[in-house]
């Protein structure tokens, strides 16, 4: 799979809230960090960030763009559909695997957003 189907493919299996399907998109050590956040290191580690995650917040990435370049790509994404919470992700993509994710958005939009809903 190339870099930008594999950011396609994370983008359905995020918004399903596939747990598992995310998480076998991760090799062994990948790294994850969502820069508000702190970094998260091995694919079980990453997995618990997703079950946690799912489990307090209902959450779309809604695409805006994907990029790539070779085995590095990025998402552009919106969180809701008036685009008040947007950002971006960072994909190094080795053997059709996830190696590295550093996401960034405004954590306090995220905050706010997630009111919002609740």
């Amino acid at each position: 799979m190339t870099t930008k189907e594999i950011i396609t493919s994370w983008a359905e299996l995020f918004n399903s809230q596939d747990i598992e399907g995310l998480t076998n998109l991760y090799n062994e050590d990948s790294i994850s960090h969502q820069t508000p956040n702190i970094q998260i290191e091995g694919r079980d580690n990453i997995k618990k960030m997703f079950e946690e995650e799912f489990s307090q917040f209902e959450i779309t990435c809604y695409v805006e763009n994907i990029f790539e370049n070779g085995n590095w790509g990025m998402l552009e994404w919106k969180g809701d559909e008036d685009g008040i919470l947007r950002g971006y992700s960072i994909f190094q993509v080795i053997d059709s695997k996830i190696n590295l994710q550093i996401g960034y958005w405004d954590n306090m939009s995220f905050l706010n957003q997630m009111e919002k809903i609740i």
